[in-house]
């Protein structure tokens, strides 16, 4: 009887280090996307601020003509 607890004690163990290692699995490919989405977002603001910037410079170039 101790060895069939110990056996499932072991089994149980080997699931929760499986789920466990799920877990961090699902973390990891979160914080990834979540890292790949900043770095669009961060893309398209220097874009938009770049934008910005030229349409502003456009007004003063003609002036200087």
């Amino acid at each position: 009887m101790a060895q069939r607890t110990a056996a499932e004690r072991a089994a149980h163990n080997e699931r929760r280090r499986l789920v466990q290692e799920a877990l961090q699995a699902q973390r990891e490919k979160e914080a990834g996307e979540e890292a790949g989405a900043r770095a669009d977002l961060a893309d398209r603001l220097a874009e938009l601020r770049l934008r910005k910037q030229q349409q502003q410079q456009q007004p003063q170039l003609a002036e200087a003509a």
